[in-house]
């Protein structure tokens, strides 16, 4: 099953930085661009969000019809995507034992691929993203004077986040 698909998240961000880079050019005002910087990297981390809770609830739970409320429970509460995070939920939903044995294999696969990203690489950007989504997502987009990374920065991030969640859902498809 296939739940890590990104023809639809990246239309939407092609289209948002379309708009973004638009703004800047034609735009004596920064708040456009602000605005659509935000919604970037708002929509890239919900899709985060969505994708691990979809790996986990569709993958997982219902290959293995595991009716579980607090299972199912526990990725409404999880609203966030740091690697402690995650983990903590993974282990609690797969287990200690299942989850110890997919985060291995995902260390050594992403350490020992020739391409980017590795394990650290990952994680790095789970933290650089969420602390990027909480500084801008509880505050209201004013003025000159707040900051939002660009989505040219906020790209490479996505994509190391990508390739280890597709290590992941493959190796959640693999518990037996």
């Amino acid at each position: 099953m296939l739940i890590v698909n990104r023809i639809n998240i990246d239309t939407q961000l092609k289209k948002i930085e379309e708009l973004y880079s638009d703004s800047l050019a034609n735009s004596h005002d920064l708040l456009l661009p602000k605005l659509y910087a935000k919604l970037y990297i708002i929509e890239t981390c919900g899709w985060i969000e969505e994708t691990t809770d979809s790996i986990l609830s569709k993958s997982y739970l219902d290959r293995y019809n595991i009716n579980n409320p607090n299972s199912q429970s526990l990725i409404k509460k999880n609203y966030s995507f740091d690697y402690d995070s995650l983990k903590k939920m993974n282990m609690n939903i797969l287990g200690i034992k299942n989850f110890s044995i997919i985060d291995m294999k995902m260390k050594k696969k992403l350490d020992n691929a020739k391409t980017y990203p590795n394990f650290s690489d990952f994680k790095g950007s789970l933290t650089f993203l969420k602390k990027e989504r909480d500084r801008i997502a509880h505050t209201q987009t004013t003025g000159h004077t707040q900051n939002i990374t660009a989505p040219s920065l906020i790209i490479p991030h996505f994509n190391k986040i990508v390739i280890a969640l597709k290590i992941f859902e493959n190796e959640v498809d693999r518990l037996r």
